[in-house]
């Protein structure tokens, strides 16, 4: 008994099936980063809402992060010297991780 391989066929479907999993993991990977995004929303302290309406997704190479660009974002998440940490992210990333 032989078996015969098609090399360009079997590539050609393996590259197929890796891009449908990629597509897949993508969709996981957004919804997760949506999961957070409205999970940090709720944990941010809120004075003028500022550091709430900053955070958003965006689309890398790399991925999907979750964040503000705004500098105060950061010192509320981990604190200064003067001020305590008020964390909405990390809050935000254990939940959904289940921890």
């Amino acid at each position: 008994m032989s078996l015969e391989l098609d090399a360009t066929a079997f590539l050609k479907g393996f590259h197929e099936a890796m891009q449908d999993f990629e597509a897949e993991a993508k969709l996981i990977n957004r919804d997760r980063a949506e999961r957070i995004l409205e999970r940090a929303k709720q944990h941010v302290h809120v004075l003028s809402g500022e550091t709430r309406d900053s955070l958003e997704l965006t689309e890398t190479p790399d991925g999907i992060e979750v964040g503000s660009r705004l500098p105060k974002a950061l010192y509320e998440e981990y604190g200064t010297t003067k001020m305590s940490a008020r964390p909405f992210m990390r809050p935000a990333i254990a939940e959904e991780l289940g921890r």
